[in-house]
C-alpha cells in the first residue's frame, strides 16, 4: 500500500518531521534512555541501532519549508546522527521488541524466534550478556517493573510472561488456559495501578494483574463482519490510567473504562489499520495512532471529546508506522517504519520512505520552547547495582 501524503482535509492540521533516519531494513521497536538521550531501534535486519537524540534534535534543518533543494515529502528533517550499531548475532534473529534501563546502562530486547537479550550499554559495551529462551515465537511486546529487575513479555504465542532479571528464571507463565486464543499483538503497563493490558488478533484485550495472579479480566468489543477487522493490533492507557484504548485492523479505536469496564465507552474509525497506539503523555490528552497509508493521527483524549470531531493533526509518516514512543513531556515523538513481521500488511517503499521519523510537537501543543537540548543528570553506578550481571 503506498504512502497517503496529501492532506485527505482541510480541518486537519498536518505536521512535518524534524529529523529523520534512513536504514535499510523494517524498524519493529524503539526504546530510549531517561529524558531520551539516547534513542535505539531494533530491526528485522537483526540489528540494534543508537541514536544520539540531543544532537539530532539540536540540528538545524538542511532546508527551510519550500527551498529547490528539500524534499517534497519531509521539507525540513535533517539526518539523525548514529552513535553506534551492533549487527545481527544470529541469520534471521530480528529485534521485535526493547526496553532500555533509564541510565542507560543496559538494554533487553526480544527476538523474533522468542529469545531474550540483555546488551551491556555503559558497562560491556554492547556485549550480549544473557540470553534466554522465553517464548516459542516471536516476542511482541516487553516492559521492565519492579526497579527493572523485572521484565514482562507477551509474544506470537499467545502468552504473557515474567522473568526475573537477576537469575534469568522464569516468575510467572499464564498457562495455556489464561493465554490469548491467538497472537497477542502489544503491551501497554500502567505504572499507577501496575495492570498489563495485551491485544490480540483474537479480538480481545487482557488486563492482568500480576501482583494477585488472577486470572485476567478480558475486554471483547463487538465483532465485525469481516474476520480481519478484528484483529486488535496495539493498546495504550491514555494519561489517567484509568482508560485504556485499543486499536485494530479495521481501523477502528474502542475506548474502555476501568471504572465500567464491561461495555467500551467511545469508537472513532481512523480509516486505516491502527498499527501503533501510545498516549502522548500523563499531562497532554491526545492520542497518537500510527496507521497503515495514513501517517500519524493525533486525537483527544479529553473526556468531554465525543470523538465525533475530525482529527485534531495528522504527522506525515511512512507508508506503515510501526511503533511510535514519545519523551516525557509529550513535546517529541518518534515513528518507525515497518510491518512488525505481518506478512499480511503489503508496503511499497519510495525513495522518501524513511524508516524513522521525530516530530517536534512544542508549538501544536502550545508548549514554551526548548532551550537546546545538552545533559541530565545520570546515575551510571546505581544502574549498575539494580542488575547483578554488572
Amino acid at each position: 500500500m503506498a504512502s497517503d501524503l496529501a492532506p485527505p482535509r482541510s480541518e486537519s492540521k498536518w505536521l512535518f518531521p524534524s529529523f529523520s533516519a534512513r536504514i535499510s531494513a523494517d524498524v519493529n521497536c524503539m526504546c530510549t534512555t531517561r529524558n531520551m538521550r539516547w534513542l535505539f531501534s531494533g530491526s528485522n535486519d537483526g540489528t540494534i541501532r543508537q541514536y544520539d537524540f540531543f544532537q539530532s534534535i539540536n540540528q538545524e534543518p538542511p532546508h527551510a519549508q519550500g527551498d529547490p533543494g528539500a524534499s517534497a515529502t519531509y521539507p525540513a528533517a535533517s539526518d539523525a546522527v548514529t552513535l553506534h550499531h551492533w549487527p545481527k548475532p544470529y541469520e534471521d534473529q530480528s529485534v521485535t521488541a526493547m526496553a532500555c534501563q533509564p541510565e542507560g546502562v543496559w538494554l533487553l530486547a526480544g527476538t523474533r524466534s522468542g529469545m531474550l537479550k540483555l546488551y551491556g550499554l555503559r558497562i560491556h559495551e554492547h556485549q550480549n550478556i544473557f540470553s534466554h529462551q522465553i517464548h516459542k515465537d516471536y516476542i511482541s511486546g516487553l516492559c521492565l517493573r519492579n526497579n527493572e529487575t523485572l521484565c514482562v513479555t507477551t509474544s506470537w504465542d499467545g502468552t504473557l510472561k515474567t522473568t526475573d532479571l537477576h537469575s534469568g528464571s522464569p516468575i510467572y507463565d499464564c498457562g495455556p488456559d489464561l493465554k490469548h486464543s491467538s497472537q497477542a499483538t502489544s503491551l501497554a503497563h500502567s505504572p499507577v495501578h501496575g495492570l498489563i493490558a495485551t491485544s490480540s488478533i483474537d479480538g480481545t484485550c487482557k488486563l492482568w494483574d500480576l501482583r494477585q495472579r488472577k486470572p485476567p479480566h478480558t475486554l471483547k468489543p463487538p465483532s465485525s463482519s469481516r474476520s480481519t477487522d478484528n484483529w486488535i493490533l496495539s493498546c495504550a492507557w491514555l494519561s489517567d490510567n484509568m482508560r485504556l484504548v485499543h486499536g485494530g485492523r479495521g481501523g477502528k479505536l474502542v475506548e474502555w473504562d476501568l471504572r465500567k469496564p464491561d461495555e467500551a465507552t467511545r469508537t472513532k474509525v481512523v480509516g486505516s489499520p491502527a498499527n501503533s497506539i501510545l498516549s502522548l503523555s500523563a499531562v497532554h490528552d491526545y492520542l497518537a495512532v500510527g496507521t497503515t497509508g495514513s501517517g500519524i493521527h493525533l486525537i483527544s483524549t479529553a473526556p468531554e471529546n465525543d470523538w465525533s470531531q475530525n482529527d485534531e493533526a495528522r504527522l506525515v509518516g511512512t507508508s506503515v508506522v510501526s511503533c511510535i514512543l514519545t519523551d516525557p513531556e509529550g513535546r517529541f515523538l518518534v515513528s518507525g517504519c515497518g510491518t512488525r513481521g505481518w506478512k499480511v500488511i503489503v508496503r511499497e517503499s519510495t525513495e522518501e520512505d524513511e524508516s524513522m521519523l521525530c516530530y517536534d510537537l512544542s508549538d501544536y501543543l502550545k508548549l514554551e520552547p526548548a532551550a537546546p537540548i545538552s545533559s541530565f543528570p545520570i546515575d551510571v553506578d546505581l544502574g549498575a547495582e539494580s542488575h547483578k550481571g554488572f
